[in-house]
Protein backbone atom coordinates (compact mmCIF):
# COMPACT_ATOMS: atom_id res chain seq x y z
CA UNK A 1 0.00 0.00 0.00
CA UNK A 2 1.41 3.39 -0.98
CA UNK A 3 0.86 5.75 1.99
CA UNK A 4 0.84 8.75 -0.34
CA UNK A 5 -2.58 7.72 -1.68
CA UNK A 6 -3.99 9.71 1.26
CA UNK A 7 -2.25 13.12 1.24
CA UNK A 8 -0.51 14.31 4.41
CA UNK A 9 -0.94 10.99 6.22
CA UNK A 10 1.58 10.17 8.94
CA UNK A 11 3.64 7.01 9.15
CA UNK A 12 3.51 5.42 12.58
CA UNK A 13 5.10 2.71 14.68
CA UNK A 14 3.63 0.40 17.29
CA UNK A 15 4.96 -1.76 20.11
CA UNK A 16 4.16 -5.46 19.52
CA UNK A 17 2.17 -7.19 22.24
CA UNK A 18 4.35 -9.73 24.13
CA UNK A 19 3.75 -13.09 22.39
CA UNK A 20 3.72 -14.93 25.71
CA UNK A 21 1.08 -12.68 27.31
CA UNK A 22 -2.35 -13.09 25.78
CA UNK A 23 -4.21 -11.79 28.84
CA UNK A 24 -3.82 -8.05 28.25
CA UNK A 25 -6.01 -6.09 25.80
CA UNK A 26 -4.45 -6.08 22.35
CA UNK A 27 -5.46 -5.61 18.72
CA UNK A 28 -3.84 -7.16 15.67
CA UNK A 29 -0.79 -8.25 17.65
CA UNK A 30 -0.12 -4.86 19.26
CA UNK A 31 -0.95 -3.82 22.79
CA UNK A 32 -4.03 -1.68 23.28
CA UNK A 33 -1.87 0.77 25.23
CA UNK A 34 0.35 1.32 22.18
CA UNK A 35 -2.71 1.85 19.97
CA UNK A 36 -4.04 4.47 22.40
CA UNK A 37 -0.69 6.27 22.38
CA UNK A 38 -0.48 6.08 18.58
CA UNK A 39 -3.91 7.60 18.03
CA UNK A 40 -3.07 10.34 20.51
CA UNK A 41 0.06 11.18 18.46
CA UNK A 42 -1.12 10.53 14.90
CA UNK A 43 -4.84 11.27 14.97
CA UNK A 44 -7.60 9.49 13.05
CA UNK A 45 -5.54 8.34 10.04
CA UNK A 46 -2.05 6.92 9.68
CA UNK A 47 0.00 4.42 7.71
CA UNK A 48 1.40 1.49 9.68
CA UNK A 49 4.43 -0.12 7.97
CA UNK A 50 4.27 -3.22 10.22
CA UNK A 51 0.88 -4.11 8.73
CA UNK A 52 1.47 -2.36 5.40
CA UNK A 53 -1.92 -0.75 5.83
CA UNK A 54 -3.49 2.67 5.92
CA UNK A 55 -5.65 2.79 9.06
CA UNK A 56 -8.60 4.99 9.95
CA UNK A 57 -10.09 4.91 13.45
CA UNK A 58 -12.01 6.89 16.05
CA UNK A 59 -15.62 7.84 16.70
CA UNK A 60 -15.78 10.43 13.90
CA UNK A 61 -14.43 7.87 11.41
CA UNK A 62 -16.91 5.23 12.57
CA UNK A 63 -19.90 7.53 12.15
CA UNK A 64 -18.81 8.67 8.70
CA UNK A 65 -18.06 5.18 7.39
CA UNK A 66 -21.18 3.51 8.82
CA UNK A 67 -23.45 6.33 7.63
CA UNK A 68 -22.70 5.55 3.96
CA UNK A 69 -21.88 1.81 3.79
CA UNK A 70 -22.26 1.65 0.01
CA UNK A 71 -19.29 4.02 -0.35
CA UNK A 72 -17.11 1.05 0.65
CA UNK A 73 -16.51 -2.42 -0.74
CA UNK A 74 -15.67 -5.41 1.42
CA UNK A 75 -15.76 -7.79 -1.55
CA UNK A 76 -12.93 -6.04 -3.39
CA UNK A 77 -10.61 -5.82 -0.40
CA UNK A 78 -7.66 -8.17 0.01
CA UNK A 79 -9.56 -10.22 2.59
CA UNK A 80 -12.80 -10.15 0.60
CA UNK A 81 -11.08 -11.51 -2.49
CA UNK A 82 -9.69 -14.43 -0.45
CA UNK A 83 -13.09 -15.26 1.07
CA UNK A 84 -14.71 -15.15 -2.36
CA UNK A 85 -12.04 -17.39 -3.86
CA UNK A 86 -12.50 -20.01 -1.14
CA UNK A 87 -16.22 -19.80 -0.34
CA UNK A 88 -17.82 -18.35 -3.47
CA UNK A 89 -18.44 -14.96 -5.05
CA UNK A 90 -21.51 -14.20 -2.91
CA UNK A 91 -20.28 -15.34 0.51
CA UNK A 92 -21.99 -13.04 3.02
CA UNK A 93 -18.81 -11.96 4.81
CA UNK A 94 -17.39 -10.69 1.53
CA UNK A 95 -20.45 -9.35 -0.28
CA UNK A 96 -21.58 -5.75 -0.74
CA UNK A 97 -24.69 -3.64 -1.09
CA UNK A 98 -28.00 -5.24 -2.00
CA UNK A 99 -26.50 -8.74 -2.18
CA UNK A 100 -25.28 -8.46 1.41
CA UNK A 101 -28.58 -7.05 2.64
CA UNK A 102 -30.53 -9.80 0.88
CA UNK A 103 -28.43 -12.51 2.51
CA UNK A 104 -28.78 -10.95 5.96
CA UNK A 105 -32.55 -10.93 5.51
CA UNK A 106 -32.59 -14.59 4.47
CA UNK A 107 -30.39 -15.65 7.37
CA UNK A 108 -32.42 -13.74 9.95
CA UNK A 109 -34.97 -16.53 10.69
CA UNK A 110 -32.17 -19.02 11.37
CA UNK A 111 -30.29 -16.61 13.66
CA UNK A 112 -33.19 -14.89 15.43
CA UNK A 113 -33.36 -14.90 19.21
CA UNK A 114 -36.04 -17.62 19.50
CA UNK A 115 -34.34 -19.82 16.90
CA UNK A 116 -31.07 -19.73 18.87
CA UNK A 117 -32.26 -19.63 22.47
CA UNK A 118 -34.38 -22.76 22.11
CA UNK A 119 -31.09 -24.68 21.97
CA UNK A 120 -29.78 -23.32 25.27
CA UNK A 121 -30.66 -26.29 27.54
CA UNK A 122 -29.07 -28.89 25.24
CA UNK A 123 -26.10 -26.58 24.59
CA UNK A 124 -25.46 -26.33 28.33
CA UNK A 125 -25.80 -30.09 28.82
CA UNK A 126 -23.42 -30.92 25.97
CA UNK A 127 -20.93 -28.23 26.98
CA UNK A 128 -20.76 -29.52 30.55
CA UNK A 129 -20.28 -33.09 29.33
CA UNK A 130 -17.38 -32.11 27.04
CA UNK A 131 -15.72 -29.97 29.72
CA UNK A 132 -16.06 -32.85 32.19
CA UNK A 133 -14.22 -35.05 29.69
CA UNK A 134 -11.37 -32.52 29.59
CA UNK A 135 -11.26 -32.33 33.39
CA UNK A 136 -10.77 -36.10 33.55
CA UNK A 137 -7.60 -35.98 31.45
CA UNK A 138 -4.35 -36.48 33.33
CA UNK A 139 -2.27 -34.13 31.21
CA UNK A 140 -2.71 -30.37 30.52
CA UNK A 141 -4.64 -29.40 27.39
CA UNK A 142 -4.60 -26.44 25.02
CA UNK A 143 -7.94 -24.97 26.07
CA UNK A 144 -8.27 -22.74 23.00
CA UNK A 145 -7.77 -25.73 20.69
CA UNK A 146 -10.24 -27.85 22.65
CA UNK A 147 -12.87 -25.09 22.79
CA UNK A 148 -12.75 -24.73 19.01
CA UNK A 149 -13.67 -28.40 18.78
CA UNK A 150 -16.35 -28.12 21.47
CA UNK A 151 -18.07 -25.13 19.86
CA UNK A 152 -18.02 -26.80 16.46
CA UNK A 153 -19.46 -29.93 18.06
CA UNK A 154 -22.24 -27.92 19.73
CA UNK A 155 -23.21 -26.30 16.45
CA UNK A 156 -23.40 -29.75 14.85
CA UNK A 157 -25.85 -30.90 17.50
CA UNK A 158 -28.08 -27.81 17.36
CA UNK A 159 -28.05 -25.35 14.45
CA UNK A 160 -27.17 -28.04 11.92
CA UNK A 161 -28.63 -31.16 13.47
CA UNK A 162 -26.71 -33.71 11.42
CA UNK A 163 -24.57 -35.62 13.94
CA UNK A 164 -21.19 -36.73 12.65
CA UNK A 165 -18.16 -38.38 14.24
CA UNK A 166 -15.62 -36.55 16.36
CA UNK A 167 -13.15 -37.01 13.52
CA UNK A 168 -15.42 -35.07 11.17
CA UNK A 169 -15.94 -32.35 13.77
CA UNK A 170 -12.16 -31.96 13.94
CA UNK A 171 -12.09 -31.72 10.14
CA UNK A 172 -14.68 -28.92 10.16
CA UNK A 173 -12.79 -27.08 12.89
CA UNK A 174 -9.39 -27.58 11.25
CA UNK A 175 -10.64 -26.36 7.88
CA UNK A 176 -12.03 -23.17 9.43
CA UNK A 177 -8.68 -22.52 11.12
CA UNK A 178 -6.79 -23.21 7.87
CA UNK A 179 -9.14 -20.90 5.97
CA UNK A 180 -8.72 -18.04 8.46
CA UNK A 181 -4.97 -18.66 8.64
CA UNK A 182 -4.67 -17.93 4.93
CA UNK A 183 -6.46 -14.60 5.31
CA UNK A 184 -3.51 -13.32 7.35
CA UNK A 185 -1.26 -13.75 4.30
CA UNK A 186 -1.26 -11.94 0.98
CA UNK A 187 -0.06 -12.25 -2.57
CA UNK A 188 2.05 -15.28 -3.46
CA UNK A 189 2.17 -16.49 0.16
CA UNK A 190 -1.61 -16.69 0.35
CA UNK A 191 -1.88 -18.42 -3.03
CA UNK A 192 0.68 -21.00 -1.94
CA UNK A 193 -1.16 -21.55 1.37
CA UNK A 194 -4.46 -22.34 -0.29
CA UNK A 195 -2.81 -24.42 -3.03
CA UNK A 196 -1.33 -26.92 -0.57
CA UNK A 197 -2.54 -30.50 -1.25
CA UNK A 198 -3.48 -31.07 2.41
CA UNK A 199 -5.62 -27.91 2.41
CA UNK A 200 -7.30 -28.83 -0.86
CA UNK A 201 -7.99 -32.36 0.40
CA UNK A 202 -9.48 -31.06 3.64
CA UNK A 203 -11.61 -28.54 1.78
CA UNK A 204 -13.03 -31.28 -0.45
CA UNK A 205 -13.88 -33.49 2.54
CA UNK A 206 -15.72 -30.68 4.27
CA UNK A 207 -17.70 -29.40 1.32
CA UNK A 208 -18.55 -32.85 0.00
CA UNK A 209 -20.26 -33.37 3.36
CA UNK A 210 -22.26 -30.13 3.17
CA UNK A 211 -23.22 -30.61 -0.47
CA UNK A 212 -24.62 -34.06 0.35
CA UNK A 213 -26.39 -32.73 3.44
CA UNK A 214 -28.01 -29.84 1.58
CA UNK A 215 -29.09 -32.10 -1.29
CA UNK A 216 -30.91 -34.34 1.19
CA UNK A 217 -32.50 -31.41 3.01
CA UNK A 218 -33.75 -29.81 -0.19
CA UNK A 219 -35.23 -33.11 -1.37
CA UNK A 220 -36.85 -33.63 2.02
CA UNK A 221 -39.07 -30.58 1.44
CA UNK A 222 -40.12 -29.62 4.93
CA UNK A 223 -43.90 -29.43 4.74
CA UNK A 224 -44.68 -27.70 8.01
CA UNK A 225 -44.77 -23.94 7.81
CA UNK A 226 -41.78 -22.38 9.61
CA UNK A 227 -42.11 -18.66 10.26
CA UNK A 228 -39.69 -15.92 11.26
CA UNK A 229 -41.07 -16.21 14.81
CA UNK A 230 -40.39 -19.96 14.99
CA UNK A 231 -40.22 -21.05 18.63
CA UNK A 232 -39.10 -24.64 18.43
CA UNK A 233 -42.50 -26.32 18.28
CA UNK A 234 -41.37 -28.52 15.38
CA UNK A 235 -38.86 -30.92 16.88
CA UNK A 236 -37.63 -32.14 13.49
CA UNK A 237 -36.56 -28.75 12.19
CA UNK A 238 -33.14 -27.29 12.89
CA UNK A 239 -31.86 -23.86 11.90
CA UNK A 240 -30.77 -25.10 8.50
CA UNK A 241 -34.38 -26.10 7.83
CA UNK A 242 -35.44 -22.59 8.83
CA UNK A 243 -33.02 -21.14 6.31
CA UNK A 244 -34.21 -23.41 3.49
CA UNK A 245 -37.84 -22.54 4.26
CA UNK A 246 -37.04 -18.81 4.20
CA UNK A 247 -35.27 -19.21 0.86
CA UNK A 248 -38.22 -21.10 -0.59
CA UNK A 249 -40.52 -18.25 0.33
CA UNK A 250 -38.12 -15.76 -1.28
CA UNK A 251 -37.82 -17.55 -4.64
CA UNK A 252 -35.96 -20.39 -6.37
CA UNK A 253 -33.48 -22.24 -4.17
CA UNK A 254 -29.78 -21.67 -4.73
CA UNK A 255 -28.10 -24.84 -3.46
CA UNK A 256 -24.62 -23.33 -3.68
CA UNK A 257 -25.72 -20.51 -1.40
CA UNK A 258 -27.31 -22.95 1.05
CA UNK A 259 -24.09 -24.99 1.19
CA UNK A 260 -22.12 -21.85 2.09
CA UNK A 261 -24.61 -20.93 4.78
CA UNK A 262 -24.70 -24.47 6.17
CA UNK A 263 -20.94 -24.30 6.55
CA UNK A 264 -21.28 -20.90 8.26
CA UNK A 265 -23.76 -22.37 10.76
CA UNK A 266 -21.56 -25.39 11.42
CA UNK A 267 -18.06 -23.95 11.72
CA UNK A 268 -18.01 -20.19 11.21
CA UNK A 269 -16.53 -18.17 14.06
CA UNK A 270 -15.53 -21.06 16.35
CA UNK A 271 -11.98 -19.74 16.67
CA UNK A 272 -13.12 -16.23 17.61
CA UNK A 273 -15.57 -17.61 20.16
CA UNK A 274 -12.87 -19.81 21.69
CA UNK A 275 -10.45 -16.87 21.91
CA UNK A 276 -13.00 -14.68 23.65
CA UNK A 277 -13.93 -17.48 26.06
CA UNK A 278 -10.27 -18.08 26.98
CA UNK A 279 -9.73 -14.40 27.75
CA UNK A 280 -12.92 -14.26 29.82
CA UNK A 281 -12.06 -17.42 31.74
CA UNK A 282 -8.61 -16.05 32.47
CA UNK A 283 -10.08 -12.85 33.88
CA UNK A 284 -12.52 -14.84 36.00
CA UNK A 285 -9.60 -16.68 37.64
CA UNK A 286 -7.88 -13.45 38.69
CA UNK A 287 -8.39 -11.51 41.96
CA UNK A 288 -12.06 -10.66 42.08
CA UNK A 289 -13.83 -7.35 42.14
CA UNK A 290 -17.24 -6.97 43.74
CA UNK A 291 -19.07 -7.42 40.42
CA UNK A 292 -17.36 -10.75 39.74
CA UNK A 293 -18.03 -12.00 43.26
CA UNK A 294 -21.71 -11.23 42.84
CA UNK A 295 -21.66 -12.95 39.46
CA UNK A 296 -20.30 -16.11 41.11
CA UNK A 297 -23.19 -16.09 43.55
CA UNK A 298 -25.82 -15.38 40.88
CA UNK A 299 -24.58 -18.14 38.58
CA UNK A 300 -24.34 -20.63 41.42
CA UNK A 301 -27.97 -19.95 42.31
CA UNK A 302 -29.08 -20.49 38.72
CA UNK A 303 -27.08 -23.69 38.37
CA UNK A 304 -28.50 -25.06 41.61
CA UNK A 305 -32.02 -24.40 40.37
CA UNK A 306 -31.38 -26.12 37.00
CA UNK A 307 -32.92 -23.12 35.22
CA UNK A 308 -30.57 -23.16 32.26
CA UNK A 309 -32.69 -21.24 29.78
CA UNK A 310 -33.05 -17.69 28.54
CA UNK A 311 -33.26 -16.54 32.16
CA UNK A 312 -29.51 -16.95 32.59
CA UNK A 313 -28.86 -14.60 29.67
CA UNK A 314 -30.97 -11.90 31.30
CA UNK A 315 -28.65 -11.71 34.30
CA UNK A 316 -27.31 -8.11 34.37
CA UNK A 317 -24.08 -9.34 35.96
CA UNK A 318 -23.45 -12.00 33.33
CA UNK A 319 -24.21 -9.50 30.58
CA UNK A 320 -21.83 -6.96 32.13
CA UNK A 321 -18.95 -9.44 32.34
CA UNK A 322 -19.55 -10.61 28.75
CA UNK A 323 -19.73 -7.05 27.41
CA UNK A 324 -16.51 -6.10 29.21
CA UNK A 325 -14.75 -9.17 27.76
CA UNK A 326 -15.93 -8.21 24.27
CA UNK A 327 -14.74 -4.64 24.81
CA UNK A 328 -11.25 -5.64 25.99
CA UNK A 329 -10.72 -8.64 23.71
CA UNK A 330 -12.66 -7.79 20.55
CA UNK A 331 -12.10 -10.82 18.25
CA UNK A 332 -12.37 -8.75 15.06
CA UNK A 333 -11.27 -5.16 15.80
CA UNK A 334 -11.22 -3.97 12.19
CA UNK A 335 -12.12 -4.74 8.60
CA UNK A 336 -10.51 -3.99 5.26
CA UNK A 337 -12.52 -1.79 2.89
CA UNK A 338 -11.96 -0.28 -0.56
CA UNK A 339 -13.25 3.22 -1.32
CA UNK A 340 -15.79 3.09 -4.15
CA UNK A 341 -15.31 6.79 -4.99
CA UNK A 342 -13.31 9.81 -3.88
CA UNK A 343 -14.24 10.47 -0.25
CA UNK A 344 -13.41 12.77 2.63
CA UNK A 345 -13.29 11.02 6.02
CA UNK A 346 -12.51 12.91 9.23
CA UNK A 347 -10.85 15.64 7.17
CA UNK A 348 -8.70 13.26 5.10
CA UNK A 349 -9.11 12.94 1.35
CA UNK A 350 -9.43 9.25 0.44
CA UNK A 351 -9.08 8.63 -3.33
CA UNK A 352 -11.25 6.02 -5.04
CA UNK A 353 -9.76 2.49 -5.03
CA UNK A 354 -7.84 3.09 -1.80
CA UNK A 355 -7.81 0.02 0.45
CA UNK A 356 -7.68 0.81 4.14
CA UNK A 357 -8.27 -0.84 7.48
CA UNK A 358 -11.26 0.55 9.36
CA UNK A 359 -10.15 -0.07 12.95
CA UNK A 360 -13.54 0.40 14.61
CA UNK A 361 -12.34 -1.45 17.73
CA UNK A 362 -10.18 1.54 18.66
CA UNK A 363 -13.33 3.16 20.06
CA UNK A 364 -13.38 0.46 22.76
CA UNK A 365 -10.36 2.13 24.34
CA UNK A 366 -11.46 5.76 24.35
CA UNK A 367 -11.14 7.09 27.90
CA UNK A 368 -13.92 9.59 27.24
CA UNK A 369 -16.36 6.68 27.00
CA UNK A 370 -14.56 4.04 29.08
CA UNK A 371 -12.62 5.52 32.02
CA UNK A 372 -9.50 3.45 32.72
CA UNK A 373 -9.95 1.68 29.36
CA UNK A 374 -7.16 -0.85 29.92
CA UNK A 375 -8.78 -2.13 33.11
CA UNK A 376 -11.22 -5.07 33.11
CA UNK A 377 -14.15 -3.51 34.98
CA UNK A 378 -17.50 -5.25 34.36
CA UNK A 379 -19.18 -2.89 36.81
CA UNK A 380 -18.96 -0.09 34.23
CA UNK A 381 -21.83 -1.81 32.36
CA UNK A 382 -24.02 -1.74 35.46
CA UNK A 383 -23.95 2.07 35.66
CA UNK A 384 -26.04 2.95 32.62
CA UNK A 385 -25.90 2.53 28.86
CA UNK A 386 -22.46 2.75 27.26
CA UNK A 387 -21.50 3.17 23.61
CA UNK A 388 -20.24 -0.04 22.01
CA UNK A 389 -18.24 -0.53 18.80
CA UNK A 390 -20.08 -2.18 15.96
CA UNK A 391 -18.65 -5.27 14.28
Amino acid sequence: MDPTRIPHIAQAELVPSPPDDLTQPAMLGFSAASWIDLQRRAGAAFYLPELQQTILCGDAVNKAMWRQPDDWSYARSNTGLAFRAQLGEEYITASDGESHRRQRKLLRPAFSGPALLRHLPILFELLCARLDDLADLAEPVDLHHELIFIYTYLLNRTLVRAPVSDQQIWQFAEYEEQLIGGLRLSGAERSAWYARPDYQSLRKLVFDHFETLVEKRVEKRVEKRLTDTYRGDDGDADNLDLLISAMRRAGPLDKVEIVRDAYLMQAGGAGNTASLACCLLWKLTQPRGSALERLDQALAALLDSDQIDAQILRSPLLLAVTQEAERCFLPTPGVLKVAQRDLTIAGFAVPAETELLHLFGMSNFMATTYPEPLQFKPERWLQGKLQRSRA
